[in-house]
């Protein structure tokens, strides 16, 4: 699981933590240029403060300074502008050159913790940092001792520095490592891996030990969380419970849940998410996406198919089920109902459909599948990366007019409803609707919420 979200980080803010200090518009472009940057992870390494609202253009290959890349470290190892050790005049080492330079107690706070040295007395904070300058000063940001592991007074101090970042994957993600000048880019990679990578120490003995707290965690309290929402506030998988307003519920690799306190979509159960959050002052072990917000980011290894419902239908096998939906056959892979034994085919309005004992009845589950109301739509979602199906949704809305409007409720379908019992309308259009209406509706299972949608039909269709 581990490995997994290291990867994941990598692959989601490699082009976002390039947009530090010292770069610029995150917005503007990526590396690749076509502007795609995750908003929400930028936000969320603004709120770490690693990386500040950058104020000139966006340039992925312009090479950054050692000053620079100072300021960044010293952010690391802060946990954040102003954290624990904050950059202070106790730490002047006497670098000659950084007098009333800009980045002058940055510089003085890495070297005092051994991350930067300099040649002679000066430290030349306005020469482009190379990549074993950088990895070096990485390495001491997660716990390694320069003068321990040969970073410093050896001649072959850039080959110690080189082959320990490749151990502790500070080179993770480069096709080749950066030998010459680091550019935004590299440098972005290169401080994400070391956010996440392992923390060390050392032994009585000074032998070098591993942990698996990260400088993320131990600095900024922050954790990266993935698995599959299989609850929220509106309607839950079988065998999982609805969660409070504002919580969702994930299910991890090993099985494992954990309550989150952010916000998921109905569009989101059943699919692999991963984000960064802090354990909540809340209580009950939950956890929340610490100070700054954020969005849930979707894994890569999600596959979501909206098939027509008439291309949708299961067939038995000598070993389950499998299912077509008209873009091929699918093996599938149902979750469990809770002590139950059996599987649930898919979830009709929410409500789980189970899997027949034998194959006598799925052309029973079959008819239920294809059937709906005015406006009916199947999801079918892969979670695993895998060629298979996990979760199927199908969601069968009915055709009414609004019956009556009465202190900020609406009566419709035979239920009342007020907007805090409606998913999928804005409170503007819930305001404005009027006695003889006409909406889409459906009935949430489990909750009871309804999902409503304004529609043009101007008399109900026909049968």
């Amino acid at each position: 699981m581990k490995k997994m979200i290291k990867k994941l980080i990598v692959t989601v803010l490699s082009a976002v933590l390039m947009l530090t200090a010292f770069t610029s518009n995150p917005l503007a472009a990526d590396a690749s240029g076509d502007g795609s940057f995750d908003v929400s992870a930028f936000e969320l390494l603004v709120g770490l403060g690693v990386v500040r609202p950058p104020e000139s253009g966006f340039d992925p290959a312009r090479p950054l300074t050692r000053a620079e890349f100072a300021q960044t470290v010293s952010t690391i190892l802060n946990g954040g502008p102003g954290g624990a050790s904050e950059p202070s005049e106790d730490d002047a080492v006497g670098f000659t050159d950084i007098k009333g330079h800009w980045a002058e107690a940055y510089i003085n706070h890495c070297a005092a913790r051994g991350a930067v040295s300099g040649s002679g007395a000066g430290f030349h904070p306005d020469d482009a940092v190379t990549g074993a300058q950088a990895a070096k000063m990485l390495l001491a940001a997660v716990g390694y001792d320069p003068e321990k592991e040969a970073f410093v007074n050896d001649p072959a101090w850039e080959s110690n520095v080189r082959a320990a970042a490749r151990k502790a994957g500070i080179f993770s993600g480069f096709d080749a490592e950066p030998l010459g000048e680091v550019n935004s880019y590299d440098a972005a990679l290169m401080c994400i891996n070391a956010l996440f990578a392992d923390k060390v120490t050392y032994d009585a003995q000074g032998a070098l030990e591993t942990s698996d707290m990260t400088q993320a965690e131990e600095a900024f309290g922050l954790r990266a969380v993935a698995g599959v929402v299989v609850a929220c506030e509106y309607a839950a998988l079988e065998g999982f419970e609805i969660q409070e307003p504002g919580f969702c519920l994930l299910l991890g690799e090993k099985g494992e849940t954990s309550v989150i306190k952010v916000e998921a979509g109905l569009d989101m159960l059943g699919r692999t998410v991963s984000f960064f959050a802090a354990t909540s002052s809340g209580g009950s072990g939950s956890l929340a996406l610490a100070h700054y917000s954020g969005t849930l980011a979707r894994f890569p290894s999600n596959t979501v198919y909206r098939p027509a419902v008439s291309e949708v239908g299961f067939k038995k096998t000598d070993d389950g089920f499998t299912l077509d939906i008209g873009v091929g056959e699918f093996s599938f892979s149902a979750y469990p109902a809770s002590g139950s034994g059996e599987n649930v085919l898919f979830y009709d309005n929410f409500k789980p459909i189970f899997a027949p004992a034998s194959g006598s009845g799925l052309d029973e589950i079959n008819k239920l599948l294809a059937s709906g109301g005015v406006l009916s739509a199947v999801t079918a979602v892969g979670n695993t990366g895998r060629d298979e199906i996990n979760v199927i949704f199908k969601i069968s809305k009915s055709f009414a007019r609004i019956e009556e409007v009465r202190n900020g409720r609406i009566t419709v379908g035979g239920g009342v409803y007020g907007f805090d019992d409606c998913v999928g309308i804005s409170r503007e259009e819930f305001n404005s609707l009027q006695k003889g209406d006409a909406v889409l509706f459906a009935v949430i299972y489990g909750s009871g919420k309804l999902m409503t949608e304004r529609t043009l039909l101007s008399s109900a269709p026909d049968a």
